[in-house]
């Protein structure tokens, strides 16, 4: 539709119910009467590089979505006239805001999704989300450009909360009210510095994903720990991080790239009962990643589950139970009783670079043809620390359904499709007491958070698994 120069009479069209204009790049302006359509249950705007005006919202009562992405970077947000009760999700990126209306708050009460992203002309934030009873998933990005601010606030009280010291009253300040209701919370990109991340946060205790990439702090300085609920942390990018928060022990997964001043893992990790996903790459040589990866193997997920750990440096590699070979292959000779006295595989190789999309492993039965005895072992020195170290966990209990598990095995054959600094593979220990047949109630209820793999090909001499 890049042609597009005008809509209809939206009045018209009475039966409509999803309207979606992408890449009109010719569209300057909507016809106003779309702002009274009823029927209208889906509205998106994208790419419409000219649009300057969005209809005044009059009476749209059956909207529940409303995307406006990508547009003018002179469109303003529209005045909204009447009570939407039915909108659920509102999207707005790249838009001329010069003060947030509060109107979002007072109109929108039903909202579940809301996502404000990249105001290069925003000035202040002064919204009360307190009626916002709702909203589960709240994603507010993009505020680098604000030199100066406020604490930004997060509370569920009613009224006014306090923000902090008033030292910035001519500067702009960022003042939001959320609910206890909230899942999701992502503050990426707002240049968060020491003492401005909210300390409310640790008291939203449904919160399950928190975001907070690409801020300036140097430490989390508010506590997760009443954080029962909270699945997922993000800190990608946050370039002053030297330090990592004691986590809430339901935590599943926490990515932490980029962080180049972080050296140390610390003792972050000690109450986790779920981890199964980390990754601390392109930053610095980390140390502390054998312990990390001791209490990930002590934890719920290595009877049925994957687990996936990623780090810069050769810690892990170098203190490998089976030294890792120079090739991209190894062979395993399982021990005796080894689908009872063990609980999974664990798969360590070193890469030479960044790795864009993740590889697939095939663990073969038939001809394997090396000679164990042949295969050299790689031998490390300093400056190997500037490799990557992944490490994969497949449990046993999620091969037995396949066609390849064959309990009677006493050799195995492992590949990957990728030239790397070294190859490894060894059974992990059966914890003391535990059994092949027992599972977390927990853990199995919140999976979806847990790594995944999938099974490209399986059969009983072969099994390819795509991470």
């Amino acid at each position: 539709m890049k042609n597009l120069l005008s809509t209809p009479d939206f009045c018209r069209l009475l039966c409509l119910r999803k309207l979606t204009l992408c890449n009109c790049e010719e569209l300057k302006e909507i016809h106003p009467s779309l702002g009274c359509h009823m029927g209208l249950e889906y509205v998106s705007v994208l790419d419409c590089y000219k649009l300057k005006k969005f209809p005044t919202i009059v009476r749209m009562r059956n909207l529940g979505t409303l995307e406006i992405q990508f547009c003018n970077d002179t469109l303003e947000f529209p005045e909204i006239q009447s009570n939407m009760e039915s909108l659920v999700k509102l999207s707005l990126r790249y838009m001329r805001i010069d003060v947030l209306l509060s109107s979002i708050g007072e109109r929108c009460v039903n909202l579940i999704s809301l996502y404000l992203l990249n105001y290069t002309s925003l000035k202040s934030i002064e919204v009360d989300f307190d009626g916002l009873k709702h909203l589960e998933e709240f994603t507010f990005c993009g505020l680098n450009h604000l030199k100066t601010r406020n604490q930004l606030c997060i509370s569920r009280l009613v009224g006014k909360v306090s923000c902090g010291k008033d030292w910035y009253t001519s500067h702009p300040s960022i003042r939001l009210w959320l609910t206890h209701s909230l899942t999701k919370l992502y503050l990426c990109d707002c240049g968060l510095r020491d003492g401005e991340i909210p300390s409310n946060i640790g008291e939203l205790y449904n919160l399950q994903e928190l975001h907070l990439g690409g801020n300036d702090f140097t430490r989390l300085e508010i506590s997760l720990l009443q954080l029962n609920r909270l699945k997922l942390l993000i800190l990608d990018g946050c370039k002053e991080l030297v330090e990592l928060p004691e986590l809430p022990s339901g935590l599943y997964i926490l990515y932490a790239d980029t962080c180049h001043r972080l050296k140390a893992i610390g003792h972050f990790h000690k109450s986790c009962k779920y981890l199964s996903g980390v990754s601390l790459l392109y930053g610095s040589f980390i140390i502390g990643g054998a312990r990390l990866l001791e209490t990930m193997l002590q934890g719920n997920a290595v009877e049925h589950h994957s687990m996936m750990l990623c780090l810069q440096g050769i810690e892990i590699a170098k203190g490998f139970a089976s030294p890792l070979l120079r090739e991209s292959k190894c062979t395993l000779k399982l021990p005796e009783n080894w689908c009872n006295d063990f609980c999974g595989f664990l798969i360590c190789f070193i890469s030479y670079r960044k790795i864009l999309k993740w590889r697939h492993i095939t663990l073969s039965t038939e001809h394997v043809m090396n000679d164990i005895d042949s295969e050299e072992d790689m031998v490390w020195d300093e400056s190997d620390n500037d490799m990557y170290t992944r490490v994969w966990y497949v449990s046993f209990g999620s091969l037995r359904h396949t066609a390849w598990w064959d309990e009677t095995k006493n050799m195995v054959s492992f590949s990957i499709n990728m030239i790397c600094g070294g190859f490894g593979v060894r059974p992990v220990p059966r914890r003391s007491g535990s059994g092949p047949t027992q599972t977390s109630a927990h853990y199995d209820g919140e999976s979806r958070y847990a790594p995944k793999f999938r099974f490209l090909h399986d059969s009983a001499h072969g099994l390819d698994i795509s991470f």
